[in-house]
């Protein structure tokens, strides 16, 4: 019993792969709400994806700094998921 608990822990510990709609769904949010809002996008590669993680924070909080709408975290985390996919490694 004890060892069924602790493979299902340790399954449930590692993260689940995206899937490929939740990273097209993402690439399009990056694309429409950096890119048609905002600025010029940079390319994933640019950066890795712990890098990305704090551009897409910094980002949120500079949008609520200016008074815009900052993205939900929803959204934020498709959009991460799109970079962290085509991140540098």
């Amino acid at each position: 019993m004890k060892v069924v608990l602790l493979a299902l822990s340790l399954l449930f510990a590692l993260p689940f792969p995206a899937a490929a709609d939740e990273i097209e769904e993402g690439k399009k949010l990056y694309k429409f709400i950096c890119a048609d809002n905002c600025h010029q996008i940079p390319d994933p590669e640019m950066l890795n994806a712990k890098q990305w993680k704090l551009v897409i924070n910094k980002m949120q909080k500079r949008m609520a700094h200016k008074g815009m709408e900052p993205i939900n975290d929803t959204d934020a985390n498709l959009i991460y998921l799109y970079l962290e996919k085509n991140a540098r490694k």
